[in-house]
């Protein structure tokens, strides 16, 4: 038979137990907890890491769109690229007149579009005198008007009175439409496949 514990034994016994659920606790319970944590805390670092590296590209985006608005304004055409173009050959028009240049040709180009930004190329050919030219072209590379020279060429041509010269001069101007909202763009597309 089983003879009952003395009260020593039963110290024992219970201070046994208590170890034994202790390290059961701590091995079961506490260290996963502990490993967990570390685990956590380590995600978090890393995840900050990362968050940390994707504001600082938001950050260039953002700033990145502030310098794009700006050039987008000095780009943007209000209306149709048909009101564009003719925008565009107006003022051209109106500046040569204003620089008293002779227009022996004018042919404006097709209209050329990649990814929503057009450009417009011109052909002039002009007789005038050196000064006129060169105020001429500071004027059309500077605000408002803001075209580019693609090709120039400058020929002397003698006159009964006096000399002077031709050029040839090959320019373009690049713009941006507004977008159009998509019901619009849905739109027009049905109504050119009809």
């Amino acid at each position: 038979m089983i003879r009952p514990l003395s009260a020593r034994e039963i110290k024992i016994l219970i201070f046994t137990i208590a170890v034994a659920v202790l390290a059961a606790l701590s091995r079961l319970v506490y260290f996963p907890l502990v490993q967990r944590q570390t685990e956590l805390d380590d995600k978090i670092a890393e995840t900050r890491g990362v968050i940390r590296g994707e504001d600082a590209v938001i950050r260039r985006a953002r700033a990145v769109d502030a310098r794009y608005r700006a050039y987008q304004d000095r780009f943007l055409v209000r209306g149709t690229q048909e009101e564009a173009v003719a925008a565009i050959l107006k003022d051209l028009e109106t500046t040569i007149r204003e620089f008293n240049l002779d227009v022996d040709d004018l042919k404006p180009g097709p209209v050329k579009s990649e990814e929503g930004v057009y450009e417009f190329p011109v052909n002039l050919s002009l007789s005038h005198n050196l000064p006129d030219l060169v105020r001429f072209l500071y004027t059309l590379q500077r605000e408002p008007f803001l075209f580019t020279v693609e090709d120039l060429q400058v020929e002397k041509i003698t006159r009964r009175n006096n000399t002077g010269l031709k050029t040839k001069l090959q320019i373009s101007k690049l713009f941006i439409l507004p977008e159009k909202s998509e019901g619009a763009q849905a739109g027009g597309e049905n109504g050119a496949d009809e």
